[in-house]
Order: C-alpha cells, then sequence, then structure tokens
C-alpha cells in the first residue's frame, strides 16, 4: 500500500515537472519566434518605405495629362515620385518602350549621373502630345510644372519622346542651357537619335545620359562643348593607313590604265632626227612678253558665335535645347 502511494506521488511530480517545461519552452519559444521572422525578413532583402502624406495642392502640382492619372485610389504613385531630396522621378516611360529590367537600368543611371552632378537628367515617353502641344512647349512645361532641376537656376535637362508624332526634344535649363549648347545638341542628337530610329530605346536612352554626363562635366571645367571644341572620336592609326594605302593603290592603276589607253598610236623611235628639218628655223632675238593674269577670290566663311538659342515658357522659364524627328 505503502509503494503504491509512493509511486503515485512521484508520477504526480513528474507530471507536474513535465508540465511546467513545456509551459517554459512555449513561452521561450513566443519570444523568440517573432524575432526570428524579423530577422529572416530583414536577410530576405525586403525594403520598408515609410510612407510618405501629400496635400491636394502639392498632388495638383505633380499632376499633368498623360504623366500621373487623376483620381488614383492611392497615393503610391506620388510617393514614387519624391526620390533624390524631393525630385520627382527621373524616368516615366508611359509609351511602354522599355522592358521593366531596362526602365531599372535607366532610371538608376538617371539617379546616379543626376545626383553626382547635381544635374537632373529626365527622360520622359508618351504615346502623344496633348491637345494644342508643340513638342517643345510640352517638354519645357513638364520640367517647369514638375518641380525638376538642381539650385536656384534649376539646372537640368528633359527628353521627351512622343511616339504618334516621332518627336524628340531636349529642353535645357539653367546651367543646361551652358552645358549642352546649340552645336552641342547637335552632336548628341547624331549619336542617340539612330538608335531611337532603329526602335532600340535602351541605347538611345543610356547614350543621351553618358553624353550629358561628359557634357556637364566639360562645362564644369569652364570649356563647355560649343563651336570650335567639340569632342573628339577615337582616331584608329592603322585602320587609317589601311584605307590610305588601298586609296592611293587605286588611284594610280586608274591613272596608269588611263594614259596607256591613249599611248596606244605612239611607237618608239630610234632618234629626234626625223622631227627635225635642216634649216627650217633660225632664232636670232628671244623676249618675254606679260600679257594677262587670272585673280579669284572666295568670300571667307563667317564663324558662328556659338552658344545656346533661348526662349520662355509657359511659366516664364528660359529654356534651351532643340528637337526633331526620327
Amino acid at each position: 500500500m505503502k509503494m503504491s502511494i509512493i509511486k503515485k506521488a512521484v508520477t504526480s511530480k513528474k507530471f507536474y515537472a513535465a508540465l511546467i517545461c513545456m509551459i517554459l519552452c512555449f513561452a521561450i519559444g513566443f519570444t523568440l519566434v517573432p524575432a526570428r521572422i524579423s530577422q529572416a525578413e530583414e536577410a530576405d532583402g525586403t525594403e520598408k518605405y515609410e510612407s510618405i502624406t501629400i496635400n491636394a495642392e502639392d498632388y495638383e502640382k505633380y499632376l499633368l495629362d498623360g504623366v500621373v492619372e487623376e483620381g488614383a485610389d492611392d497615393t503610391s504613385d506620388i510617393d514614387m515620385k519624391l526620390e533624390l531630396s524631393g525630385h520627382p522621378k527621373l524616368l516615366y516611360d508611359n509609351a511602354g518602350l522599355l522592358s521593366d529590367a531596362n526602365q531599372v537600368r535607366i532610371l538608376n543611371r538617371l539617379n546616379e549621373v543626376s545626383e553626382r552632378q547635381q544635374f537632373a537628367i529626365v527622360i520622359i515617353t508618351v504615346p502623344s502630345l496633348p491637345e494644342g502641344y508643340t513638342p517643345e512647349a510640352y517638354a519645357d512645361d513638364l520640367y517647369d510644372y514638375m518641380g525638376y532641376g538642381y539650385g536656384s537656376g534649376h539646372d537640368g535637362t528633359l527628353l521627351l519622346v512622343t511616339m504618334k508624332e516621332r518627336k524628340w526634344h531636349v529642353s535645357t535649363t539653367g546651367f543646361g542651357i551652358r552645358a549642352i549648347t546649340d552645336k552641342g545638341l547637335d552632336y548628341m542628337s547624331d549619336r542617340f537619335v539612330p538608335a531611337m530610329s532603329d526602335g532600340d530605346y535602351y541605347e538611345s536612352f543610356d547614350t543621351f545620359i553618358t553624353l550629358c554626363d561628359e557634357f556637364v562635366t566639360e562645362a564644369r571645367e569652364g570649356k563647355p562643348y560649343d563651336v570650335g571644341h567639340m569632342p573628339k572620336g577615337s582616331f584608329d592609326f592603322f585602320r587609317a593607313i589601311l584605307i590610305a594605302l588601298g586609296i592611293g593603290l587605286a588611284v594610280g592603276l586608274i591613272v596608269a590604265l588611263v594614259m596607256k589607253g591613249k599611248l596606244r598610236s605612239v611607237r618608239a623611235n630610234g632618234s629626234a632626227a626625223s622631227y627635225l628639218k635642216p634649216g627650217s628655223m633660225n632664232v636670232t632675238e628671244s623676249r618675254d612678253r606679260f600679257l594677262y593674269m587670272n585673280v579669284t577670290k572666295t568670300e571667307k566663311p563667317k564663324s558662328s558665335s556659338g552658344g545656346s538659342s533661348t526662349h520662355s515658357s509657359s511659366s516664364g522659364t528660359s529654356h534651351g535645347g532643340g528637337g526633331g524627328s526620327f
């Protein structure tokens, strides 16, 4: 009887001990699991963004037909604009010319170069121009009313591409007017527009960003690319030599063949005696007499003063730039 009571007591103690251990394990697990989940989320690389509140006045400021749809259900689209110290987003591919991956690549380049140079470089594509707008006026208004630019002069440039009209336009503002001159823009367009015409918009936009970076750097050093001072392309010396030799050989061969064709009736003669008639000519006096001279005058081309032509937008801001078709 005593043994039975002892066994029951021991069993009861084990039960309570096991129960206490279970409660302790549950408590510890309840404390550690959320922490592990939080660490896992951080390790997973998921970034968390703080929500941004924007009032109605600021929201209207960012609205522009073809860029932001009015009446959006949330402010996530607006939140994405507030990058780089409050600047709106630097790429809007509303015409759908870039893949998602290429949009990320172009936007990253725009962000990096713009922040490093303190010079906004913006690219916006639209299906068509709003009614009543020219490419120049629309590009200027997009830049002005969306709040782009660095510093008091709102330094920067914007490339607008309109698909229906097949037009492109570059608007420059502030330091951009000095950095990207009329002559400089001609040089730039010769390099980024061909890829645009071929439908390679990623290559076109990437080239545009690279050229803007180079032009701003040169202008910061006090030597903006302009008339008499343009980027020098790479020179392939050996290729130039081969081309020159090839052209020289071709021209020499043609000349030799032509001369040979004219001499077909000529025969070799052993002496010049047959061309001379004895006593036919007796020179007693000789002198030179000046008859006349020809003077040809060519007007010297007038050198351009260079720089940028400017105009005022609807906001009263001065802009430079230019555009064309692709």
